[in-house]
């Protein structure tokens, strides 16, 4: 700590409000109230009144509501979207196993188709092996 004397007192150095004063002379909250010493480290709570306190305050209830209401919007938009990309989802699955259901009824059709030409092959004299 580097100290100055001032006065006949020894004062330290800081960038603080309690060095600071001791080096002009002064009582801390004498320095501190005026203008140019507000913004000194130590003098803040000089500055910070009711009116001031109330002022934060309010910034912060109005903070408070506006992250509810983001929160609130977040949350509403996500479950849209979840919803309606289940909608999706579900339909597809529906489109997924109707074609599904086609695909094995054309299936059975021309297995049935083969079967008669085997049939007709077979009574005309033809051998035939179908490979499936």
């Amino acid at each position: 700590m580097i100290l100055k004397k001032a006065e006949e007192k020894i004062c330290c150095e800081a960038k603080n409000a309690r060095c600071e004063s001791c080096s002009v002379g002064k009582k801390v909250e004498e320095f501190c109230k005026q203008e140019s010493n507000k913004k000194v480290l130590g003098c803040e709570k000089y500055w910070f009144t009711e009116e001031k306190k109330k002022e934060v305050k309010e910034e912060k209830e109005k903070d408070r509501k506006l992250i509810a209401l983001f929160t609130k919007e977040i949350v509403t938009t996500t479950e849209k979207v979840y919803k309606e990309e289940m909608t999706k989802f579900a339909n597809a699955d529906v489109k997924f196993k109707e074609r599904s259901e086609e695909i094995s009824t054309e299936h059975k059709e021309i297995e049935k188709v083969n079967a008669k030409v085997e049939l007709a092959l077979e009574t005309s004299g033809f051998s035939v092996k179908v490979v499936k």
